[in-house]
């Protein structure tokens, strides 16, 4: 039994004494690949890119929250708060002590959503900026051209890289997780500057840039379900 991360999502690897190749999306978004112990991991793999399509599909309906009412749970920065809702003409996002309050004119899934989203999506840039240029300064003795940094809502990836453009993209749910998760990504994705894969090498750089790495990612993968 394996388990590791393919294309952004946590995939486990089970070999039996069967035939074929299973593919199995559980509820927490784990992929399930089932097969014949003789077979090789990366045509377990070409399974998974053959039925990309499919698998976003179901695990986008699998991250989408059916219920946004009192009571619900929300997180910012690696802590866990209720909502309570406040039906008012004014549209705003309140933290008071364990609680989130959410004013909005509509009781509403798909429009309370919407304004918790805009929330999150303003307060990532300015809290993902700062955690990103100071790991520019960890970095100062490569001498690099700085990496452009762009922000997205992302359904299965945290953060990428793109050598073409030299630009990091930040998934801005990574608001809702601690700051140290946060440097974390961060990290890895500047580690790809210097290895474009997840060589040896790679992990190796990671180590040095942020020597926890290991922790922030076992808790992640943790969190992921939740958030």
């Amino acid at each position: 039994m394996e388990i590791f991360e393919y294309r952004g999502i946590q995939v486990q690897l089970i070999a039996k004494a069967i035939k074929h190749c299973y593919l199995r999306i559980k509820p927490d978004g784990l992929i399930m690949v089932t097969h014949n112990k003789w077979i090789k991991k990366s045509t377990a793999l070409e399974l998974i890119d053959k039925n990309w399509s499919l698998i976003e599909s179901k695990l986008a309906k699998l991250s989408k929250p059916n219920d946004l009412s009192i009571g619900s749970k929300i997180y910012f920065l690696g802590e866990c708060y209720k909502l309570n809702i406040i039906l008012d003409k004014k549209i705003k996002i309140e933290i008071i002590d364990n609680f989130v309050h959410l004013f909005t004119p509509k009781d509403e899934f798909e429009f309370k959503i919407k304004i918790l989203n805009a929330w999150y999506l303003q307060q990532s840039k300015p809290i993902l900026t700062k955690q990103y240029e100071k790991y520019l300064d960890n970095i100062s003795h490569w001498k690099i051209n700085t990496p452009l940094l762009r922000f997205r809502t992302m359904k299965r990836r945290w953060g990428s890289y793109n050598k073409t453009t030299n630009t990091i993209t930040l998934n801005t749910s990574l608001i809702k997780v601690s700051l140290e998760i946060i440097d974390y990504i961060i990290a890895h994705e500047l580690c790809h500057i210097r290895h474009f894969n997840h060589s040896p090498a790679f992990y190796d750089e990671l180590t040095r840039l942020h020597p926890t790495w290991k922790e922030q990612k076992q808790e992640l993968n943790f969190l992921s379900s939740k958030i």
